[in-house]
């Protein structure tokens, strides 16, 4: 008796716009990589090392929807990108601030850890590194050295908020299992929280 072999084909999906550029489904959604200079400076690798960050990671989540073609960017998710792209430099400068004042217990309550406990943080970054920190975490420009890998995820919602929010997503020093996440809207800082869990500052 002959055996049948089914061979499956292989679903590539692209979408193509006209100034983001070619972007490829993936796990997530629609993702490319993009040369965004501003965020450059952020250099950790998880485990333990230090490597300049030449591009970006973009996805815009979307959901897999089998042999069909999975939904295409809505056009206010294309323009919170296009914000992004455009304020990307005042948005670097803005991330770092949220972060060093969450950190610093200051700022919006985000009911994180590391909410101005230094112990704590101080000793997780000890153990993050495979071998004693090259660099102290004393001032907001040393968060380029403990945070890295930075990708951004744009949603479509997020709880009550009816337009897309932007997700930059870091590994982390800081908290090496979760990572640092930080939501935006494109111009202002939503919430800082776990990488994937980030929500909105409870104020917001």
């Amino acid at each position: 008796m002959s055996a049948w072999r089914i061979q499956m084909t292989e679903i590539n999906h692209t979408w193509d716009h006209s100034t983001l550029g070619t972007f490829t489904y993936d796990c997530v959604g629609w993702s490319r990589d993009l040369e965004l200079p501003a965020f450059n400076r952020f250099r950790y690798v998880w485990g333990g090392g230090q490597r300049s960050q030449v591009t970006v990671r973009l996805s815009f989540i979307s959901e897999d929807i089998g042999d069909d073609r999975p939904l295409e960017p809505t056009d206010m998710a294309i323009e919170l990108v296009s914000r992004i792209l455009i304020n990307q430099h005042a948005l670097n400068a803005l991330l770092l601030e949220a972060i060093w004042q969450d950190l610093n217990g200051l700022g919006p309550g985000t009911d994180m850890w590391w909410h101005g406990d230094w112990p704590t943080i101080r000793e997780t970054i000890r153990s993050a590194w495979k071998r004693s920190p090259p660099h102290p975490l004393d001032s907001k420009e040393d968060l380029y050295l403990h945070l890295g890998n930075m990708r951004i995820y744009v949603n479509e919602g997020i709880r009550n908020f009816a337009s897309p929010n932007a997700r930059f997503v870091f590994d982390s020093a800081i908290d090496p299992e979760h990572g640092i996440g930080v939501l935006s809207d494109g111009t202002k800082i939503l919430g800082v929280g776990y990488s994937y869990d980030v929500l909105p500052y409870p104020s917001s």
